[in-house]
């Protein structure tokens, strides 16, 4: 007697055993291939490119500068003209390029990513139009390419909005009105 309540006893623990190492094979294989999705989806987050640092502030109507002149023996008034103009140009180009950095930086040290969109792994690229006067005034803010996510949008133009002043036009540019640019903002995870 003692003997078939001791077996069906060993039975019923082994049969719950094996119920139980079977769920946590089961469950070792769901949560795995979880895991391993979860990796995918972030790399392809922190692998997305950063646009603030490779694609620098582009104005619509850039001055283009000038060709290489030929080098040649003999320098004419012309030439040294020419060579007066080029390093004018390139004043221009270098207070111009300043001055591009100085805003971008201005809005990377301003950009704030939103907490909702950061929770809802909302990430993206919002391109603006922006109209600065020579006073440093931003004149129009405009969406030239949204990102899928409204808040992404809305949170890149009050970025812009909120800013509303920057420094003035250096003298290198002060020959010029206003300066349309457009700003790549991009909002990535990390």
């Amino acid at each position: 007697m003692p003997t078939n309540r001791l077996r069906n006893s060993f039975i019923m623990s082994l049969l719950i055993h094996i119920c139980l190492w079977l769920a946590l094979i089961h469950t070792g294989e769901s949560s795995l291939v979880t895991v391993h999705q979860q990796e995918i989806v972030m790399m392809e987050i922190i692998d997305l490119p950063q646009t603030m640092q490779e694609h620098p502030l582009i104005p619509k109507h850039a001055e283009k500068t000038k060709s290489r002149r030929k080098m040649t023996k003999n320098l004419s008034t012309e030439s040294t003209a020419e060579s007066s103009d080029d390093a004018d140009q390139a004043r221009i180009s270098t207070g111009y390029s300043n001055y591009i950095a100085e805003i971008r930086n201005h809005i990377l040290q301003r950009k704030i990513y939103p907490e909702n969109s950061r929770r809802m792994k909302e990430y993206g690229r919002v391109k603006l139009a922006v109209v600065i006067s020579a006073s440093g005034k931003v004149q129009t803010v405009e969406l030239v390419e949204p990102c899928p996510f409204q808040r992404l949008n809305s949170a890149a133009v009050a970025l812009i909005r909120d800013i509303h002043q920057f420094k003035p036009f250096p003298p290198d540019l002060a020959h010029r009105e206003k300066l349309k640019l457009e700003i790549p903002i991009e909002y990535v995870i990390r």
